[in-house]
């Protein structure tokens, strides 16, 4: 019984280290990019806030949740970095990163 609660208490906080990393690199595109567009900084924002106050989860799944996060996140840098990103593309991103934690977030225990 120990050893599970100490395996579930670690998922908990790795799962909580990723959510705070992950809210402080979208706070860094803010910062970067978010003066080019208002609507996908204010996007940007919300998945930051969603981030930081998501309550974290011991569930196994959580972490292909997690993969597919950092994976949007990968992408949205990437666009953001091109000179010519659309802010349709970005939104359609943001909008599935926050649907994966959505997700997430439904696992909670």
């Amino acid at each position: 019984m120990f050893f599970s609660k100490n395996k579930r208490m670690k998922k908990v906080s790795h799962n909580n280290e990723f959510m705070k990393n992950c809210a402080v690199k979208v706070q860094g595109l803010i910062e970067l990019y978010g003066e080019e567009n208002e609507t996908v900084a204010k996007a940007l924002n919300q998945l930051a806030e969603d981030l930081t106050f998501t309550v974290p989860t011991s569930d196994p799944k959580a972490k292909a949740k997690e993969k597919n996060i950092e994976k949007g996140y990968e992408q949205l840098a990437a666009l953001l970095k091109q000179s010519d990103w659309s802010e349709a593309e970005a939104i359609a991103i943001i909008k599935d990163m926050r649907l994966n934690l959505t997700e997430m977030n439904a696992m909670r225990d």
